[in-house]
């Protein structure tokens, strides 16, 4: 019998402190791995497959009165919406498989942050116009990343293929480790004098 594991990864918005404080979900940390443990959701009427984690990027933009931007973004699994099978949790495989996706939830996290660090802002309104745009474009990829790693691995089934994923999902988080930090500050004092 086929197992079948599947992710959700909405990108949220919400208020920086009241996510990291909140005992429903866990935070993307180099040293903490997910267990069986993280999924406390009840399995849907049509659940489909073994396992769901759902991950997601919070993500806050705050123009200060100093000039200063202040960018935070992590990523997240919401305990109460992940689920799995009994079945699943003799399985550390498949749970290689949802790291995974949450592994690419960061990647797209950092990938989010370094945009921004780097960008060359021309004006205060068009930071505001920049956010939001990259915003959907980082949604948009990494939606596409995660359909492609299930394609390609089967959601886990092909062994071969899950092993060439956890190898370049590591290469990624460890080329974009300088973004790893939750939150930066940018000056756009420069922007002053316009």
């Amino acid at each position: 019998m086929k197992r079948l594991l599947f992710f959700i990864l909405p990108i949220i918005i919400f208020g920086f402190s009241q996510q990291q404080n909140n005992d429903d979900i866990v935070v993307w940390a180099k040293e903490r791995k997910l267990t069986w443990n993280d999924f406390q959701g009840t399995i849907p009427y049509r659940g489909f497959g073994t396992a769901v984690s759902s991950c997601s990027i919070y993500t806050i933009y705050n123009l200060r009165n100093d000039y200063t931007l202040k960018i935070g973004s992590y990523s997240y699994l919401r305990k109460s919406k992940s689920w799995k099978r009994e079945e699943a949790v003799s399985n550390d495989y498949g749970l290689n498989h949802e790291q995974r996706h949450f592994d690419i939830a960061e990647i797209h996290s950092r990938i989010f942050k370094k945009k921004l660090v780097n960008y060359n802002y021309k004006s205060i309104n068009e930071s505001n116009v920049y956010f939001d745009k990259l915003l959907k474009k980082v949604d948009y990829f990494l939606e596409r990343m995660n359909e492609q790693y299930d394609y390609e691995t089967n959601h886990s089934q092909i062994r071969s293929a899950q092993l060439r994923w956890d190898k370049k999902i590591d290469s990624m988080l460890v080329s974009l480790d300088a973004y790893s930090k939750q939150e930066f500050i940018i000056d756009l004092n420069y922007l002053r004098k316009q």
